[in-house]
């Protein structure tokens, strides 16, 4: 009687010891796996290896042994980002060291293990094929010449906007090659007749040749394209300016980017979870003391700039990095020295792949990919931002208290003549209409504090400058807002509104845009 009355306590206790064993198995397993399939845990016994060879095979032989398949883009993202960066450093900076055999398309899966075709109408090709067993983005990258103007094409409705575009190129006398890089079918023909009557040299390329997964055309174009520097413009971009001086700006010389602010919006911040995710992609000290790869303790550090005319602005840059907004950069037209950063943009499109829960959005990673990759310091990147945030060109209308400017369209105005009257405009997102052409006064550029965006019919944003006090006033669909950082009144000379018109009547004399 007394063993039968234990046993249902026996077994009740072996139930909870087995319960308890599932518990910790569960528990244990994914710390296990992480251990094993994380490659960056095996960085420590690499110090004692001599040669920089022996350290790449080793690492991407353990790499290999502990995953054979390498899905990496299944691996935690801080051993992703280590992997690319630790790839590129082995392979792609130095063509000397033998590739095992199927690393390649392994690490950079969102890839096809072939190079992109450029064609011209005839059917030329622009880049040689890849010899036998080569790594084909390094002799991709080895391959790329000279300086030109990537068009990202992703619907068939830009075609209208992409003719307008050469119209307006050829207006400003562009002497650059051009390539269009498109995910749709792109009449060649007819866009070669508007290049060829524009005196204008287009190249096509088909990105769907070349991605496995899917990306967006901004990033794709930014890696596929054969250029050494290239300017990228979004179809509805409008260059106000000759796009080659954009070559010569000392951010892009300093640094080998050069990008512009969008507007600021409504406050929407970085949580700070997310500020610890972008911190834990940086390069660690094991990285720099095995690779030599850049250190980068954080991009949250507090930056500042001192401009050419000898005046230091520690607002500019701490707005990129430190005060955490989430969009920042605009898309529109960027330029980049695709030799020196070409990482960066590799990593920036596994970013948009594999981090599809980060909360910045897409276009902000064409920053954080070269901070990421450690190719280039928080710092140079924040240099490379044009300080000025966009602006809003229209009619000055006066009142007692203040003057404003409401507009649909946005200007990027040159920060290089930051002592002159009129800064130089150099590109525009979205055109204006002939109606706000014929009233066109002037454009307020704003300070750094974010706004909101436009929402009345009319889908205009305006911004209020305050006559007699140090307060601007920000005005966004009756939404006011005032901050004490100082913002600037743009009156336009007749000579830069008849520049203006020159360029509406050029984006508009294509039959398929009138």
């Amino acid at each position: 009687m007394d063993k039968l009355s234990t046993t249902p306590r026996s077994s009740s206790r072996r139930a909870w010891a087995n319960l308890t064993t599932v518990v910790l198995v569960l528990l244990v397993l994914p710390y296990l796996w992480h251990r094993t399939h994380n490659p960056t845990t095996f960085l420590p016994k690499l110090h004692s290896t001599a040669s920089s060879s022996n350290k790449c095979s080793q690492y991407f032989a353990h790499l290999v042994a502990s995953d054979p398949a390498i899905d990496i883009a299944h691996h935690e993202l801080p051993s992703a980002m280590a992997s690319l960066r630790i790839f590129a450093h082995c392979y792609l900076d130095n063509d000397q060291l033998p590739l095992p055999p199927g690393l390649e398309a392994k690490i950079i899966p969102f890839l096809q293990p072939q190079l992109p075709h450029h064609f011209t109408r005839n059917g030329s090709a622009l880049l040689r094929e890849v010899p036998p067993h080569a790594l084909i983005w390094r002799t991709f990258r080895t391959q790329m010449k000279g300086k030109g103007i990537v068009i990202g094409c992703d619907r068939n409705d830009q075609l209208a906007l992409i003719i307008a575009l050469l119209n307006v190129l050829d207006a400003l006398g562009n002497e650059l090659p051009i390539q269009i890089v498109h995910s749709v079918d792109v009449p060649h023909d007819e866009v070669h007749a508007a290049a060829t009557n524009l005196n204008q040299q287009v190249w096509f390329v088909n990105a769907s040749s070349v991605t496995k997964q899917p990306l967006s055309i901004r990033t794709v174009a930014t890696i596929i394209n054969s250029f050494e520097e290239m300017i990228y413009m979004d179809p509805a971009s409008v260059p106000l300016v000759a796009p080659a001086m954009l070559f010569d700006t000392q951010r892009y010389v300093d640094t080998g980017l050069l990008f512009f602010k969008d507007k600021k919006e409504v406050p929407s911040y970085l949580a700070r979870s997310y500020k610890g995710l972008y911190t834990s992609l940086l390069p660690t000290s094991e990285e720099k003391a095995i690779f030599g790869t850049r250190q980068l303790a954080s991009i949250w550090n507090k930056i500042s700039t001192t401009h050419k005319n000898g005046t230091h602005s520690p607002q500019h840059e701490v707005s990129i990095f430190e005060s955490n907004f989430r969009s920042v950069v605009s898309d529109g037209l960027f330029v980049i020295n695709r030799s020196e950063h070409f990482m960066g943009l590799i990593i920036g499109a596994a970013l948009e792949l594999w981090g599809k829960n980060h909360s910045h959005q897409p276009k902000e990673l064409l920053w954080l990919g070269h901070v990421i990759s450690g190719g280039i310091s928080p710092a140079s990147v924040a240099k490379s931002f044009n300080y000025y945030y966009s602006a809003i060109p229209g009619t000055i209308a006066t009142n007692k208290l203040s003057l404003s400017v409401c507009g649909s369209t946005q200007f990027h105005f040159s920060d290089e003549d930051q002592e002159v009257e009129s800064p130089t405009a150099l590109w525009a997102s979205g055109l204006l209409q002939q109606a706000q052409l014929d009233e066109l006064e002037g454009s307020i550029i704003p300070s750094d504090y974010p706004f909101r965006d436009a929402t009345n019919d009319n889908n205009l944003s305006c911004i209020f400058i305050a006559k007699s006090s140090n307060e601007d006033t920000y005005k966004y669909s009756g939404v006011k807002q005032a901050q004490r950082r100082s913002q600037r009144l743009i009156k336009f000379t007749p000579e830069e509104l008849a520049h203006f018109r020159h360029v509406m009547h050029a984006w508009a004399s294509h039959e398929h845009v009138m």
